[in-house]
């Protein structure tokens, strides 16, 4: 008896979990539909900034008229970026996009400690869109007592810049007006600027470039009404369980 009762009670739950699936498999599965404001759904003005990345990315190409004191590209034996969340992954953009082209190998670091082959023939760059990610200071404060050459790209104001200014080594000064969460594309293109000016990424400006034309041009597309990412959404609608 208590086995029956156990199966009748698992039948049941399977029941149970049929009818709540096929409820939204139904035509309409919100009682209540409604349109919603992105506006509202949209507190921290996230589509408005991805919106505008064009016109960010072309004053970080404008505004790079080189940068003084880069090492020289026979000078360089590797180069480690040093970042952690937003900043590691505009690493590992960096890495995938300039590496192989690179003649040197290229290491993206998360973390405190330094790999041991860091020293005078390493060339670090050091990212971190606030300058106040611990994990970033203290490696990039172990690469300068290595001896290696450095270039911090990060926000002005942060304890980053501050070193950069006493150490006197290559700055590049993020927008002020970026939000860290959508820091990622900026935080790229300025050291791929960088690389190029060394010799390590032939044609990055010109690539970089067309990339910025495509995003205007899929902006437009999308504030015409013809958003790509809305009509997979809507051909795929109700069609997965």
């Amino acid at each position: 008896a208590g086995r029956m009762q156990l199966e009748a009670a698992r039948l049941n739950r399977l029941v149970q979990q049929i009818i709540e699936l096929s409820r939204l498999q139904d035509d309409d599965p919100l009682t209540r539909a409604a349109p919603v404001d992105v506006d509202h759904v949209d507190s921290l003005g996230l589509r408005e900034q991805v919106l505008r990345r064009p016109e960010v990315l072309r004053r970080i190409l404008d505004a790079d008229g080189g940068v003084e004191g880069l090492p020289a590209k026979d000078d360089v034996a590797n180069v480690v970026v040093v970042g952690m969340g937003e900043a590691a992954l505009a690493g590992d953009l960096i890495a995938a996009i300039a590496g192989p082209f690179m003649a040197v190998p290229m290491v993206v670091h998360r973390g405190y400690e330094l790999p041991s082959f860091v020293g005078p023939d390493t060339f670090v760059l050091a990212l971190s869109a606030s300058g106040t990610t611990d994990e970033t200071i203290e490696a990039t404060e172990a690469a300068y007592e290595a001896g290696a050459s450095l270039l911090s790209i990060t926000s002005p104001d942060g304890h980053l810049a501050e070193l950069s200014e006493a150490w006197r080594t290559p700055m590049l000064a993020l927008p002020d007006d970026i939000n860290p969460r959508v820091e990622l594309v900026p935080l790229s293109v300025a050291p791929l600027l960088a690389l190029e000016q060394m010799g390590f990424f032939p044609g990055g400006r010109e690539w970089i470039t067309l990339a910025v034309e495509q995003l205007e041009h899929r902006r437009t597309a999308i504030l015409a009404g013809d958003d790509p990412a809305a009509r997979i959404a809507r051909t795929i609608d109700r069609t997965l369980p």
